[in-house]
Formats: structure tokens, C-alpha cells, sequence
């Protein structure tokens, strides 16, 4: 049964019932194994679709119950796109914001990176053009 207290989330490959779950060493593994950008990628999985990409994910946070899931293994069983997707993500936000999500900004949550990424759009944006605005080092 999932505890969705620690992030867990119930799905199914096959006839098999698993529990997915991103505990730190699932967030480190998929860094590792996907990319400093994986946060990026995950994200655009459902319009790219992906599937190569989401079966790594899948099994990524299938180890913790199932270690000898393999991405091979949930590409054969051939889950509903959307159902897998959603159990990820499910898994995802549980792990960085626990039930609460993320909608729940009380202050102490870092800003996400769209939201640093156009604050920094902004600031630049707002600078005066010419010498002064260009970066150290860059030849002006």
C-alpha cells in the first residue's frame, strides 16, 4: 500500500502492482543518469512523449521496492502512457513538496527555476544598454 506521507504512489506494470517512489538516492540516480537537466526533461515528457525517457524514469523510482526493474522491463509490459505519467509526477511532487504541493507557498520554498529564470530576464532587461551592461570579461 502507498504512504503518500513518504512520497509513495501505487501503479501498475503489467499485472504487477508497484510503488513508486523518489526518495534522495532516486533524486541523485536521476540526475546521474538522466542529466543535471532532468528536472527539465521530465517535465516535457508528456508533450515530447518520450517513452524511452519516461520507462528510465519509471524504473529509476521502481527500484526502492522492485531493484531489479529495468526500463527494458516496463517498455515490454507497455503501461498507459497517461496513467505512467501521472503516477510519476504524482511521485515527483511528493518527493520535492511532500502532500502539501507546491501551491503551498508559506515563504520557505526557493523560488522554481522558470520563476529565477525570468526574474534574471527581467533584471537584464532593465539594464541600461552600452559598455556598462556588458558581462566582465567580455572584451568591452
Amino acid at each position: 500500500m502507498a504512504n503518500r506521507y513518504r512520497g509513495e504512489v501505487a501503479i501498475t506494470i503489467g499485472e504487477r502492482a508497484c510503488t513508486l517512489v523518489y526518495d534522495w538516492q532516486a533524486l541523485a540516480t536521476l540526475r546521474t543518469e538522466v542529466g543535471e537537466d532532468w528536472t527539465d526533461r521530465v517535465a516535457a515528457i508528456e508533450r515530447t512523449t518520450d517513452v524511452d525517457l519516461l520507462a528510465r524514469v519509471a524504473a529509476i523510482g521502481l527500484k526502492r521496492e522492485w531493484p531489479e526493474c529495468t526500463a527494458e522491463q516496463i517498455m515490454q509490459a507497455s503501461p498507459p502512457f497517461g496513467l505512467l505519467i501521472v503516477g510519476v509526477m504524482k511521485a515527483l511532487t511528493l518527493s520535492f513538496w511532500g502532500e502539501r504541493g507546491p501551491e503551498a507557498d508559506d515563504g520557505t520554498r526557493p523560488p522554481s527555476r522558470q520563476a529565477s529564470r525570468e526574474t534574471r530576464s527581467r533584471q537584464r532587461d532593465a539594464q541600461p544598454a552600452g559598455p556598462a551592461s556588458l558581462p566582465p570579461n567580455s572584451g568591452g
